[in-house]
């Protein structure tokens, strides 16, 4: 199973949904508005059974979890 490094991607946060659900373009999208492009502040891994989306910051992470979860 994939993971990033903990030290440059320290919060993580799990969403039920797969990658091929359309939900996730939305996600995405809303990511590239509020936080700017993939794998500067944020990054994703897809999973069989799950999306994990991780941030370099803490309120990054709090803010995507209020908003998605």
């Amino acid at each position: 199973m994939r993971m990033l490094k903990k030290e440059i991607w320290p919060y993580k946060v799990p969403i039920g949904l797969t990658g091929t659900d359309s939900k996730i373009i939305e996600i995405e999208t809303w990511l590239e508005i509020t936080l700017g492009e993939h794998k500067n502040k944020w990054a994703v891994i897809y999973r069989p059974s799950d999306t994990h989306f991780y941030f370099r910051e803490e309120k990054d992470a709090a803010w995507f979890t209020l908003r998605w979860t």
